[in-house]
């Protein structure tokens, strides 16, 4: 009777025995196995699982073989044949069982930071990296606190700044995600480059659309009337890649004398049945228009900038798309808005029009509007178009005169509770607007008073009652450095206001 690593082998197979063999003297009983037995990739496993040097003793093409080089904790991976080793996904197994597979795995690996990275964020210690990958490591590190700091911050500046650095760095995307999610949040009403993001579209029909001024003057002088988003010819339609080039063009060359996109607000289903409002919108276009030279303006009119009914299934799905970004034209500071409260009874015989003041959807663009208006005063971003201002639009008038004669009176944002109160005394012709619309503002008004640090509100006749207002909206303003209200305030809303940032 024989022995073999102290087990009679008499009482068991001859496969069995190597495996009791390795179970007691490691991997080095497979030099007894037969050359059958080191071609069985199943018995292979299992040895392997025992000890990863039994790698070594298999058959070579059983050292390709990927499950068994992650087995037995990794340990294997020093066995294993150069294809394996070099494998990313696997040798990444390995490290994950263990860190010292990390010092098998092929050079080219060893030199990838972002293989490294992986690895140690897998649980590898950094003392088995690459030492210049583990300076790289380090860095990373430095940086993340950088943008945690930051971003915890709002430091728009030092996000950007960090971000920047990072890249540098040459950190995967996933390190810059959240910071470049930060500076898209902090800069969505107040940078150009958040407007272009609606009217771009991977796959289909952007979620909305802008319409040339020029086209719109050409319009109202030929007796048109505006139509439905579905019926825009394409010359009426920026195309978003000529709008940014544009923009940019224009403030690489010149002082903004007037604003570059329109944000119309109006009260009608259809904005203009009898062509009254066209005219309006385009007298002001044509006086805008005139004052920028040979630079046109692209305008957000719901009725042509959003698919209307009756929608196609595709077109509904857009429509739903487009409602997220309605809010933007109306509260961002690079954007004017142009409100025509006037309704004609006129122009609706068989009813009596609800008056602007009176519907919801017009009172919601209008205090969007104002959330971001303190910068320069909302006569600088609101022009109020009423029944008399119409006419007066019937002359010739030139761009200072127009800001000047329909700058619209300011009022103190409202805070989310005041605002959902007062909406929901408003008309709607479908009352589930209401909802949405008290939620969109919430929204809003976080979003943008959040991210503000100085407000500008001179000159606009207010006293303690609108300070008393404008005291529960600062309240949302925690980065708030500097307010600047050159009103009759007296002590009493100054107390109020100065309380709020206390």
């Amino acid at each position: 009777m024989t022995h073999f690593g102290g087990i009679k082998s008499a009482s068991l197979s001859h496969e069995e025995a190597i495996l009791a063999g390795i179970d007691e003297h490691g991997c080095w009983a497979l030099v007894h196995a037969s050359e059958e037995l080191r071609r069985d990739a199943d018995f292979l496993l299992r040895a392997v699982a025992k000890d990863g040097g039994c790698l070594r003793y298999a058959a070579d093409e059983l050292c390709a073989d990927e499950k068994a080089a992650v087995s037995q904790n990794g340990h294997a991976m020093r066995f294993a044949a150069p294809s394996v080793r070099a494998e990313r996904h696997f040798a990444l197994e390995c490290v994950k069982s263990n860190s010292e597979a990390m010092l098998y795995v092929s050079t080219e690996l060893r030199d990838d930071a972002h293989f490294t990275l992986e690895a140690a964020l897998s649980g590898c210690s950094k003392d088995l990296v690459n030492p210049r990958l583990r300076v790289w490591l380090e860095k990373r590190d430095e940086l993340l606190v950088r943008m945690r700091e930051t971003i915890d911050n709002q430091d728009l500046p030092g996000i950007r700044e960090v971000i920047k650095d990072g890249e540098e760095h040459g950190l995967p995307d996933k390190d810059l995600q959240e910071p470049r999610s930060a500076v898209k949040k902090l800069v969505k009403y107040s940078e150009v480059g958040s407007l272009w993001e609606p009217l771009q579209s991977s796959d289909g029909e952007p979620p909305v659309v802008l319409i040339r001024g020029s086209w719109l003057c050409s319009l109202a002088a030929s007796g048109g009337r505006l139509p439905r988003r579905q019926e825009l010819p394409a010359e009426a339609v920026w195309d978003c890649r000529d709008l940014q080039a544009d923009s940019e063009e224009y403030d690489r060359g010149r002082h903004q004398l007037a604003t570059k996109v329109v944000a119309v607000s109006h009260s009608l289903q259809h904005p203009d049945p009898s062509g009254v409002q066209l005219r309006a919108v385009a007298n002001l276009a044509r006086s805008c228009l005139q004052d920028l030279g040979d630079v046109d303006i692209a305008l957000f009119i719901d009725y042509c900038s959003l698919f209307q009914e009756p929608r196609t299934p595709s077109e509904e799905e857009v429509f739903e798309e487009s409602l997220k970004h309605v809010a933007l034209w109306y509260a961002h500071k690079r954007t004017q808005v142009w409100v025509l409260t006037a309704t004609a009874s006129s122009e609706l015989p068989d009813a009596t029009p609800v008056p602007y003041e009176q519907r919801g959807w017009p009172s919601f663009e209008r205090n969007v509007a104002e959330l971001l208006a303190c910068e320069g005063g909302a006569g600088q971003s609101i022009l109020l178009v009423s029944e008399a201002a119409m006419e007066l639009l019937e002359r010739e008038i030139e761009w200072p005169e127009v800001m000047r004669t329909l700058k619209a009176k300011q009022e103190p944002p409202k805070v989310p509770s005041a605002f959902c109160d007062l909406l929901a005394t408003k008309s709607f012709s479908e009352q589930k607007d209401l909802k949405m619309l008290q939620d969109a503002y919430s929204v809003v008004f976080e979003e943008t008073m959040n991210t503000m640090r100085n407000l500008v509100y001179c000159d606009l006749g207010w006293g303690d009652r609108a300070a008393a207002d404008l005291a529960l909206a600062v309240k949302a303003c925690f980065l708030l450095v500097n307010i600047n209200q050159g009103n009759s305030v007296a002590d009493d809303g100054c107390g109020v206001l100065f309380a709020a940032r206390t």
